[in-house]
């Protein structure tokens, strides 16, 4: 599977020596800060290894670099900035960085002023019912986590001050804690200023056979609810999957499901999309059915396309030039016993959120093999291959000038578990208009080398080579498009 070389979560780790590269993101300015690399140079002991980071800016220069002692067995996990200092996560190998347990949960502060990386931390209260389900930076303060507790279902707002790990607030944003909260869930969307705006996943009680979504509007600097939306219309309810704060305007996006339909059925209506104030008021919402694409695709009810399956949607991006909502996701199609993964499909919604095009990308089909294991809806075998590392799709990153989006995807031919064939593919969206090439850099697989794609600066790529006992080459590349 593809999962044995890349990640996901926009960093690249190996087996032959041990090296991470993350991309730190500025929310506050909304754009890259720069890159973090660690790589192991020393064994300090039997349990214990000598690590090194190094902080890049943008165009790879060297800022600042500093060691730090812990677990051999230990990788890095998430990490983010708040404009002070740098948070990562120092986790066993092979653990889920999007529920970590809390038994296993420990992170750093690398204090950039000082350049010193602090003790590892971890949480006051640990358990086997406690996971740490995400988290955020808080502007020059500290950072916080997002707790639940899957025992009792309490979700908690956690936040610590990067000066010494002191407790910068505990919140609860469903009340009592000592009592036993009916199933939710709690994910970090956007954050802006003071704002943290997460989307929720409810059961309205314990007989509820359905879940729903809502926005929270966060204080990000105290914990405290500033107001809750809802945001199912008349006709439909609505299945929340991505917040996106630009232009001082809240952008919700998520899958419509008609009111007959349960959230877990998988069976989608069509595709949502809402603005917002800063107050949580709804200033415009659209929705497109499925029989509304029809004019440039071949889609069924549920999202079914001929010939191709279903439409599993990675992203929503907001194309500042054109004011135009480029949706990217690939096919899946279940069988008897395995489901696969097969062309990209990008659909272009104008300011309207009516279909302008849909620009379609062939490339190899990946099949999974399920064995007697049913999923049951088109979005449940979604999140199992995205869970196993399936999708080709990996991020997308703006053009020089807002000049328009490069989206960014591997093609590999999978057999057995060996990948074969393997390339790196980029769509380009320009003045409305889709184009697709692949990207060509010279490999030895003798040497066993290998590439990873990260984002960066308008109009370029990062691209890092790893071969095998040699040093990562991390170097920057201007898009030819």
């Amino acid at each position: 599977m593809k999962k044995n070389l890349f990640t996901l979560l926009l960093c690249l780790f190996t087996n032959f020596i041990f090296s991470q590269v993350f991309t730190i993101y500025d929310h506050k300015n909304d754009e890259l800060y720069g890159y973090i690399v660690f790589e192991r140079i020393e064994q300090v002991s039997k349990k214990e290894i000598k690590y090194l980071s190094t902080l890049l800016d943008i165009n790879l220069h060297k800022v600042a670099q500093t060691t730090f002692t812990d677990d051999s067995n230990n990788r890095i996990g998430n990490i983010r900035y708040n404009g002070k200092s740098i948070y990562f996560e120092t986790l066993p190998a092979f653990t889920d960085r999007s529920s970590i347990i809390s038994t296993a949960y420990g992170y750093r502060i690398y204090n950039l002023q000082d350049n010193k990386v602090s003790e590892r931390y971890e949480l006051p209260v640990k358990n086997k019912h406690l996971y740490v389900r995400g988290g955020f930076p808080i502007e020059n303060m500290g950072y916080g986590m997002i707790l639940r507790n899957f025992k009792s279902q309490v979700n908690e707002f956690y936040a610590i001050s990067d000066e010494g790990n002191a407790k910068l607030y505990s919140a609860y944003p469903y009340g009592n804690p000592k009592k036993k909260k009916p199933t939710e869930h709690i994910i970090t969307g956007d954050i802006h200023n003071n704002l943290l705006i997460t989307i929720n996943q409810k059961f309205k009680d314990k007989k509820a056979k359905d879940y729903r979504t809502t926005l929270m509007l966060t204080d990000i600097f105290t914990g405290k609810i500033i107001k809750e939306v809802v945001l199912d219309t008349d006709k439909f309810n609505i299945d929340l999957s991505d917040v996106q704060i630009t232009d001082e305007k809240v952008h919700v996006f998520g899958d419509l499901f008609d009111k007959k339909k349960t959230l877990k059925s998988g069976k989608t209506a069509g595709l949502f999309k809402a603005i917002l104030d800063f107050n949580g008021n709804v200033l415009d919402q659209k929705v497109a059915v499925w029989s509304d694409l029809k004019s440039k695709i071949d889609i069924q009810e549920g999202g079914f396309v001929k010939k191709s399956g279903f439409i599993y949607t990675h992203n929503y991006v907001l194309d500042k030039k054109t004011n135009h909502t480029i949706v990217v996701g690939e096919y899946i199609k279940g069988g008897l016993t395995s489901v696969s993964v097969k062309d990209m499909v990008f659909l272009d919604f104008d300011e309207n959120f009516k279909i302008h095009q849909v620009f379609e990308v062939e490339k190899k089909q990946s099949t999974m093999d399920l064995g007697a294991l049913k999923p049951g809806s088109s979005r449940e075998y979604g999140s199992l291959l995205k869970y196993y590392n399936y999708f080709d799709y990996r991020f997308y990153n703006e053009l020089e000038n807002d000049n328009g989006l490069s989206f960014f995807y591997f093609n590999v031919e999978k057999w057995g578990f060996r990948s074969m064939d393997l390339s790196h593919g980029i769509v380009v969206y320009k003045d409305g208009e889709f184009i697709a090439n692949k990207l060509k850099w010279e490999l030895s697989r003798k040497n066993n080398e290998f590439l990873n794609l990260l984002p960066s600066k308008p109009g370029y790529i990062l691209l890092s080579k790893i071969s095998k006992d040699k040093p990562i080459e991390n170097r920057l590349e201007k898009l030819d498009y």
